[in-house]
């Protein structure tokens, strides 16, 4: 996370008692840590395991469905977007320009567009 987190420490005494009072949190609490367990062993995996082509293609096409168009504005830099598929700038760099010079998308200085859906849509399942 790029922002604070704040992080309580509760004793048994204080916790034990607030789970007898709401039994319901004690199959709750659980399933929300079992839910970001899951949510981080994805992340490791596609980091560990997946291209930096994948991991990028599938970075443009969440943008791209976010936008809700075939465009999406630059508003990141290439640090801050190496930073998110955890390699460097300059791969990143060499990456946007390849599936240019492949057809696959339209980058401008303030704009990346989408030529080829199918084919953004095929390196992303690369592993």
């Amino acid at each position: 996370a790029d922002g604070q987190v704040l992080s309580y420490i509760w004793s048994r005494d204080t916790i034990l008692p607030l789970l007898m009072k709401y039994p319901r949190a004690m199959w709750d609490i659980p399933k929300k840590l079992t839910g970001t367990m899951r949510s981080a062993r994805e992340i490791i995996y596609g980091l560990a395991f997946q291209p930096v082509a994948s991991r990028l293609a599938g970075y443009i096409l969440d943008n791209l469905e976010s936008s809700g168009q075939d465009s999406f504005s630059r508003d990141m830099t290439l640090e801050e977007i190496a930073k998110v598929l955890a390699t460097s700038a300059e791969v990143v760099c060499r990456l946007l320009y390849q599936f240019q010079t492949d057809g696959i998308l339209k980058i401008t200085r303030t704009q990346i567009s989408l030529e080829d859906q199918l084919a953004l849509e095929k390196l992303r399942t690369l592993s």
